[in-house]
């Protein structure tokens, strides 16, 4: 099942399977990715309750091993939309099932609204721990950009903070304990070489804003409880790139221990949201 919002010319498609965004129109232009199975048949998957991948495809909790995707499950998953009157919203709602206990013993809550802005959408999260013990989670949002024609040429990352731009390496999905500088600053160049090495993964940011710039796109987003960010494409893909706000990270190929879990303690709330808005549609 499908939802469409719209405000004026600004529309939006999400599924809710997965509550997927699965189109964004703004300035008369589709903005997310298109999902071709060529490079990547998804357009902005939620990520929960694991962000990255699981050493193992596993996860262990009292002495037992529970399987765990890349990613988590939450994305593959019907979500169960809320009935609302207005066209502007729609919010969307997962809870624990036989399904998932089987694969993640812990009850939850997770809550996706997404809110039509006139040249973009705000997207809100609450994820919610109504049991008795801590929960283990993290929680990432996935949302592939369409690129212009021109791909990466004279593409920039903006960061509204200075960052020390330290991208921590990935060696089949797990951090292998290696850094790599992308040097220091507000601007980051962007180049298809840098996604040779899978995603730009950079840890513990400064920023609260960044901006993709270049020749036919100014992407603003903004983006709230989230403390790391991924930046990611296919390898040698010039179409599409994925701006990954993300609250927890993979797990690392020498430790037992997952740095990048956090735990929500029982009957309290988690809240993040991101926002995107497209400033070059005003020039469209």
């Amino acid at each position: 099942m499908k939802t469409q919002l719209s405000i004026s010319d600004t529309q939006a498609e999400i599924s809710a399977f997965g509550a997927e965004l699965q189109s964004l129109i703004v300035g008369g232009k589709e903005r997310i990715w298109t999902a071709e199975e060529q490079w990547w048949p998804r357009h902005s998957p939620v990520l929960f309750p694991r962000v990255g991948k699981s050493k193992g495809n596993q996860i262990e909790v009292d002495g037992k091993a529970y399987p765990m995707n890349q990613h988590g499950f939450a994305r593959d998953m019907a979500f169960e939309k809320v009935e609302s009157a207005d066209s502007h919203a729609q919010t969307y709602r997962l809870y624990d099932s036989g399904e998932t206990l089987a694969r993640f013993p812990f009850p939850f809550e997770l809550e996706l609204t997404y809110s039509l802005l006139k040249d973009g959408i705000h997207v809100r999260y609450q994820v919610i721990n109504p049991g008795n013990r801590p929960l283990p989670f993290s929680l990432g949002a996935h949302p592939g950009f369409l690129l212009p024609a021109g791909g990466f040429k004279e593409l920039n990352m903006q960061f509204s903070e200075d960052e020390n731009l330290e991208r921590h390496l990935l060696e089949d999905g797990l951090f292998n304990g290696q850094t790599e500088s992308l040097g220091s600053g507000k601007i980051l160049p962007l180049s298809v070489d840098l996604f040779n090495k899978d995603a730009i993964v950079l840890k513990a940011l400064n920023s609260r804003k960044v901006e993709l710039i270049g020749p036919d796109i100014h992407l603003e987003m903004q983006f709230g409880g989230f403390e790391d960010f991924g930046i990611w494409t296919k390898k040698s893909c010039e179409t599409f790139l994925c701006l990954e706000p993300w609250y927890g990270y993979a797990d690392s190929t020498d430790e037992s221990e997952r740095e990048g879990l956090h735990l929500l303690e029982p009957g309290k709330t988690f809240e993040a949201f991101w926002q995107v808005r497209f400033m070059d549609s005003a020039l469209a």
